[in-house]
């Protein structure tokens, strides 16, 4: 994995994650997409991955060639995606942060205008997102951009 000197991330990625199958396929699989995105802007972008206390460790692919920090919350508690990410929030290494779940994904152009934002501030974003036809939809409830400055004055 890509490590850069923490100067060089401008954007931190958190997802909480627990699987009660016997993979993580789909975990693998998002990695695998974004790894295939310019190395340029990924190399500016930390992943923040917390396993909240899945019965088995979620295990990385070896050769996905991106900046991740994986977490282990080792104790299950019910209903913890809260607080998987503020651990996650906690563990960035950015003042940007995208907490979201799994099953979202953002395009290379997305998380490039992420990344080029001035300074969020006190503002939290929620963004629209699109259906397979393209369709606009409404914002997801469980995905923010955020300041992790800001999302620690209110304590998560």
């Amino acid at each position: 994995m890509n490590i850069p000197s923490h100067a060089a991330l401008d954007l931190s990625y958190v997802i909480p994650l627990y699987f009660d199958q016997d993979n993580s396929d789909s975990l693998n699989d998002l990695l695998y997409r974004y790894s295939a995105y310019d190395e340029s802007l990924m190399d500016r972008v930390q992943f923040v991955l917390v396993d909240d206390g899945s019965p088995r460790p979620v295990v990385l692919p070896p050769d996905v060639d991106l900046n991740v920090l994986l977490l282990r919350i080792r104790e299950d508690i019910p209903w913890n995606q809260g607080g998987a990410r503020n651990l996650g929030v906690l563990y960035s290494r950015c003042d940007k942060v995208i907490a979201t779940d799994l099953d979202h994904e953002f395009s290379e152009e997305t998380l490039a205008r992420m990344i080029s934002m001035r300074p969020l501030g006190k503002r939290i974003y929620r963004m629209h997102r699109k259906d397979v036809d393209g369709q606009f939809m409404r914002p997801h409830p469980n995905t923010f951009l955020m300041s992790r400055g800001r999302f620690l004055e209110l304590f998560g």
